[in-house]
């Protein structure tokens, strides 16, 4: 009896895989250029929703400044200039002489204040200009009781010429006594109108007008003449 063969057996035919299937395990690049695209697409979207957001943002109002450098002068801050010197009562005027001769007038000493420049205070009248020997005419000028600021001092005169001294006493030293003594202010030659400007204000309760080189009269000869003395602050 004879033996039957066993059935041979079937084979399939190998599953084949259509080139660009993302299934295809022999073809990584396709899948990664897809992931790529679809990386980028949404990338893309994100970029736009920010924007869209960001404009759409409520902005504060804003104002257009000029960042410009202003150098005009503000008027609120202007620079005040300082008032012009007004005028300081006198309390007093009395004539000094270095050498007590008398001829220093002393009982006309009050017209170089009394506010009349047609009158004047004088000296004796001298045949030399130059005083030696101690000799000076001058006058006190007395402020009062309290030290007051005195920036300028003018003086009226008819003589022209020699010098008169401007003098501030030492304090506690009678003007009277020592009227060259002090501070010396300034010195000038009398004209019709002699200023005496002081740069640094000085606080006194006196001033000394004191002469040792006497201006020329109008009549001839060397004598001090003031017609008006006027103390300002």
């Amino acid at each position: 009896m004879s033996e039957t063969p066993p059935p041979a057996p079937q084979t399939q035919p190998p599953q084949t895989t259509a080139p660009g299937d993302p299934g295809d395990p022999a073809n990584p690049s396709q899948a990664e250029s897809r992931f790529t695209i679809i990386s980028v697409v949404q990338g893309i979207i994100a970029v736009f929703v920010v924007a869209m957001l960001v404009w759409m943002w409520p902005r504060p109002a804003t104002t257009n400044a000029k960042h410009s450098l202003d150098l005009s002068t503000d008027p609120n801050m202007a620079i005040v200039p300082e008032a012009e010197p007004a005028p300081i009562p006198i309390a007093g005027v009395t004539s000094v002489s270095g050498i007590k001769d008398g001829w220093d007038h002393p009982e006309l000493a009050g017209l170089a204040a009394d506010g009349k420049p047609e009158t004047s205070w004088r000296t004796a009248s001298m045949r030399d200009a130059t005083l030696v020997g101690g000799r000076g005419y001058g006058l006190v000028i007395n402020l009062g009781e309290t030290p007051v600021r005195v920036r300028k001092v003018v003086v009226t005169s008819s003589a022209h010429g020699g010098q008169l001294e401007l003098r501030q006493p030492a304090d506690g030293q009678p003007a009277d006594s020592q009227p060259a003594g002090g501070t010396l202010l300034g010195a000038l030659p009398l004209s019709n109108t002699t200023a005496f400007n002081l740069d640094t204000p000085v606080l006194t309760k006196q001033l000394v007008l004191w002469s040792t080189n006497l201006p020329t009269a109008p009549g001839g000869g060397f004598r001090l003449m003031i017609s008006e003395v006027q103390v300002l602050g």
